[in-house]
């Protein structure tokens, strides 16, 4: 690739995220809105600006920005917080994944698909992507509340759980072997975070070099992170957990400061200008008559599935309700079941189409809608009990 142009696309996408970010704050909007709009807009443009931002050296970058993203949450997040949030997070994953499942396979059938394109449906409305929704917790200063750590939970449990039925639904592996692979990593991650990242910082700290304590966040969530995507599990698990033992084991403001800046400067604008510009909106046409009941299947699923759970958890309704908005968005696990669905053949021809159609719309809602309705829910309960109400919020401002 022509440097210039890479360098030239990168400027360019970095300079239109952050005017459209700050339009939409001015709008009392979330940024993040702003931000993938700014990719929907720049895919646009004639020349080769296009293929840059869809091309795999950007998508490189927003994955940096997904982790980064996933990092801070787990900086900011509290071990004893997710604890205590156990049953009710329990209860919002199964909920949460179980129910869309259910609900994706029965539209299906009622739209004649067969059996095993149903079963591919209901796992492709069943994971979670807390991305989104980390970030207007984080904007919000909700994460270190009961709702935040429910969440936060949550998406860890269901980022296994979604797995095992992605495992037996797309035959990927056996689910029994997810769940042992799932146990062993987050055991010995906690070996790892807990008992030798604290000496290992220490060492790494005399290294009389620029920056070194930042590197190495970066190396620990690099390789946390490449650990639980080797195992079958998502890299952002690995993330979370990395930013959870450093803010947990280290904790030192300046330094996280420090990664707060790298990322939002960098590479998280880069995250959200890739999911704008790598929405196909063209294929959103093909679903047809398929797209109001699967689209209420998803989403209604997903709403009814997590709220229901967080109101068997004795949760009050309006944090039931945050906790349901929490839970829809939806981003490329979507489009990695249907394709790898497609690709065995289990939807053939124009159903190829539809199914792609189906997960670029689930995503492009899920995007659009989720960061207004939660805040919109927040405002529901202005003050919004934290777990340590001793403890200042640290959460950081919008970006």
């Amino acid at each position: 690739m022509n440097p210039a142009l890479l360098f030239g696309s990168l400027a360019l996408a970095l300079a239109a995220s952050k005017l459209l970010g700050q339009a939409f704050d001015r709008l009392k909007l979330p940024p993040i809105l702003g931000q993938i709009l700014a990719g929907l807009v720049l895919v646009q443009l004639p020349g080769a600006v296009p293929g840059v931002l869809r091309g795999e050296v950007f998508a490189s970058f927003s994955e940096v920005g997904l982790l980064c993203l996933l990092l801070l949450t787990g900086a900011e997040s509290r071990l004893g917080d997710i604890r205590r949030a156990g049953i009710p997070a329990t209860l919002v994953a199964l909920g949460g994944v179980f129910v869309p499942f259910a609900a994706g396979y029965a539209a299906s059938l009622v739209l004649g698909m067969t059996t095993p394109q149903a079963l591919v449906v209901g796992a492709l409305f069943s994971p979670t992507s807390i991305g989104i929704t980390a970030l207007v917790l984080l904007e919000a200063h909700r994460l270190r509340t009961a709702v935040g750590a429910t969440l936060v939970g949550a998406a860890i449990l269901d980022d296994v759980i979604a797995l095992g039925l992605l495992a037996v639904v797309l035959g990927t592996g056996n689910p029994l072997h997810v769940l042992v692979k799932a146990v062993a990593f987050f055991s010995l991650a906690g070996l790892f975070g807990w008992q030798l990242l604290p000496r290992l910082y220490q060492g790494f700290r005399r290294v009389h070099l620029p920056e070194a304590p930042l590197t190495f966040v970066f190396i620990v969530a690099f390789t946390l992170a490449a650990t639980a995507e080797s195992v079958g599990l998502a890299a952002i698990t690995g993330a979370f957990l990395a930013g959870l033992a450093i803010g947990e084991r280290m904790g030192e403001e300046k330094l996280l400061a420090k990664v707060h800046a790298v990322a939002y400067s960098l590479f998280i604008p880069l995250f959200f200008v890739h999911l704008g510009a790598t929405l196909d909106l063209g294929k959103v046409a093909a679903i047809g008559h398929y797209a109001p009941l699967l689209l209420a299947a998803s989403f209604g699923g997903k709403f009814l599935g997590a709220g229901a759970g967080a109101l068997a958890a004795r949760l009050p309704p309006v944090r039931a309700l945050q906790v349901g908005l929490g839970m829809l968005p939806r981003l490329e696990v979507s489009l990695v079941v249907a394709a790898v669905a497609i690709r065995q053949g289990v939807f053939p021809d124009a159903l190829a189409d539809v199914m792609i159609g189906v997960a670029l719309l689930n995503m492009a809602l899920s995007l659009l809608f989720t960061p207004l309705l939660l805040r919109a829910a927040f405002r529901l309960e202005p003050e919004a009990e934290p777990h340590h109400p001793t403890l200042p919020a640290r959460g950081p401002a919008a970006p």
